[in-house]
């Protein structure tokens, strides 16, 4: 067919109008710009979900199951250690405290366990860190490179240093002493004689210092030395605690803090008591074992948008203790690193944190961060927590649980929960949907009652148990990360963000319904 030329134009003309036309509708229906809710909505949501990597799920539970954590048991400072590692980093993800008074730790008493006492080893460290944010530090060896006088009394600490040359030395500042808020670290060639301490224990003390570390040939321990002191060599204690480092462990102090102990010298002999900057101590002191009846949950809240639903909160949890060594009492055994019971569902609750910090949108609900503690003693930190936690029951929308989610094919996730709570498990089914996952949830019920999940479906909250399956490495010494299947962590954290992120959102009543499991 032949077309004449004015035809043409004609046409072309036409199909501008036509655009220009269509494009002013599209406009008149939105700002220029702005694409529509549920475009953004869905990309934000997608957009958190990419946060959660491999790489970090792999840094969190390489770190927590690491040796020097010991297992984990509760009570011991390597769960200590890594309740503050959990804190640390729910605090830089800028979420808020969720314990009573604006406190990061719900402490509780764990059953049984009333007068249970640690090693010493364990119950007294002294480390180094070149910062307060540092994940890593360098922690010397009791006994062989410090040791607490036999007459410290007791602490819990962490404080920079001062570099003090001797005993009276004046300060050389108008402003403000060098010791006051620091911890003196003070050379010493011999043995001090006990006037001597205790009058530079009440010099320190008297300038607003926290306490001693003596360094060097006269900070080693006599040779019939018996720490602690028996009742009948048990002298008066000491004002402020003084630790002595001796051995390799000055060497570590020097190298930390950037400078050898001879440059200190040289310019505090001129100068005066030095602020050193680094290292920060971490000093603990515990003349008779740590005690092990204290148990510690770490809670953080992340307020929703909604003003009629932010006050109802969803819940996400994930127990951070293990069961230490074979003898579960800290000291005896092979250590029980827990690299899938349960450092990866700390992994995952440290990643959907940061997901939801990420993110440009808020949910409608406010959400509960919580590692739980004692789990392995009997579910006492979720049980403490629903019973005395300051948050009403009644609040709690939804409760998800992540729990050995490491092992087995990474591609399935058990899933535990009432078939009683249906708008729960349409959530789960929707969630696995848009990332292509399989459901299993056959035995599952039995296993409602063993994990942190029970508590709160005994409150009758609607609760999920997102598991990984059970493992020929399940309690033992070689449940490592070398056997963690990093991406099922992965997998299994994206799910729970969604399903957290639908249950946040839900408009639907959700059924209470108490329960005996």
């Amino acid at each position: 067919m032949v077309f004449s030329d004015f035809s043409i134009r004609l046409t072309a003309l036409f199909l501008v109008l036509a655009c220009g036309l269509t494009t002013g509708s599209l406009q008149a229906q939105r700002v220029l710009g702005e694409r529509p809710v549920k475009e953004r909505i869905e990309r934000d949501v997608k957009h958190a979900m990419q946060s959660v990597t491999t790489r970090e799920c792999y840094d969190h539970i390489s770190w927590l199951a690491d040796d020097l954590r010991e297992g984990r048991l509760s009570g011991t400072s390597g769960a200590l250690d890594s309740a503050d590692y959990i804190q640390k980093e729910f605090k830089n993800l800028g979420l808020l405290p969720g314990g009573v008074d604006g406190d990061w730790y719900q402490s509780f008493i764990i059953p049984g366990r009333t007068g249970a006492r640690g090693p010493l080893s364990s119950g007294n460290r002294l480390r180094f860190k070149v910062s307060e944010n540092a994940t890593r530090s360098v922690q010397l060896s009791f006994s062989e490179e410090f040791l607490p006088h036999p007459f410290s009394p007791d602490a819990d600490l962490e404080a920079e240093c001062s570099f003090l040359l001797f005993s009276g030395q004046p300060a050389d500042q108008v402003t403000r002493d060098p010791l006051a808020g620091r911890l003196a670290v003070m050379p010493v060639d011999s043995v001090m004689n006990d006037a001597d301490l205790r009058e530079a224990c009440k010099e320190v003390q008297a300038r607003g210092g926290l306490g001693i570390l003596l360094i060097g040939e006269g900070a080693s321990p006599l040779d019939n030395e018996e720490w602690p002191p028996s009742t009948g060599q048990a002298g008066e204690s000491l004002p402020i605690p003084v630790v002595r480092v001796f051995g390799s462990g000055p060497l570590k102090l020097w190298k930390i803090s950037g400078r050898p102990e001879r440059s200190w010298k040289f310019q505090s002999d001129a100068d005066g008591p030095l602020l050193m900057g680094r290292p920060l101590v971490d000093l603990e002191v515990r003349r008779q074992g740590r005690d092990l009846s204290q148990g510690r949950n770490v809670i953080a809240k992340f307020l929703g948008s909604d003003p009629s639903l932010r006050s109802e909160y969803i819940v996400i949890g994930a127990h951070y203790d293990h069961v230490g060594r074979t003898g579960m009492d800290g000291s005896q055994g092979e250590i029980h690193n827990g690299a899938d019971d349960n450092a990866t569902g700390v992994a995952a609750l440290l990643e959907i944190a940061e997901a939801y910090s990420l993110a440009r949108l808020r949910p409608k609900r406010s959400l509960i961060f919580i590692a739980f503690d004692a789990e392995e003693l009997g579910l006492h930190g979720s049980g403490a927590f629903v019973a005395s936690s300051g948050f009403d029951p009644s609040t709690l929308h939804g409760m998800i649980n992540l729990d050995m989610i490491g092992r087995n094919d990474v591609k399935t996730v058990k899933v535990g929960r009432r078939t009683s709570d249906q708008v729960l498990g349409s959530i789960i089914e929707k969630s696995a949907s848009i990332l292509k996952l399989n459901i299993d949830e056959e035995g599952m019920e039995p296993l409602l009652g063993r994990s942190d999940q029970a508590p709160f479906l005994r409150a009758g909250i609607p609760s999920v148990f997102f598991f990984g399956g059970f493992h020929d490495d399940y309690h033992k010494p070689t449940d490592d990360i070398e056997l963690v299947k990093v991406e099922k962590v992965c997998n299994v954290t994206r799910l729970a963000f969604l399903t957290s992120w639908f249950l946040a959102n839900d408009t639907e009543s959700q059924p209470r319904e108490a329960s005996g499991q």
